[in-house]
């Protein structure tokens, strides 16, 4: 029997994880929200945004992480910028 754990320890790798921020416009939004993928140790390889009529705004992200502990980090911090409504791992 062999136990495996992805993303226990660093190994130095990071891995792609794609998120939809669901929020409401205002300024500055896309500003918090990198602040606080920063903030989690998470890198952004891409960003795209889609601001619709009704004021929403959905955002696609791909943020480069170590392991699950981070990308778990990294959703809960978006959760807390301030008109973030939802945060989606998508596959």
């Amino acid at each position: 029997q062999i136990e495996v754990e992805w993303g226990m320890e660093s190994s130095g790798e990071f891995y792609p994880a794609k998120l939809l921020v669901k929020s409401t416009d205002r300024i500055g939004l896309l500003a918090d929200v990198a602040a606080h993928i920063t903030r989690s140790g998470a890198n952004i390889l891409s960003a795209k945004t889609e601001t619709k009529k009704n004021q929403s705004v959905d955002g696609y992200f791909i943020v480069l992480v170590r392991n699950t502990e981070q990308l778990s980090n990294t959703i809960e911090e978006l959760r807390q910028v301030r008109q973030v409504l939802e945060v989606v791992r998508l596959s």
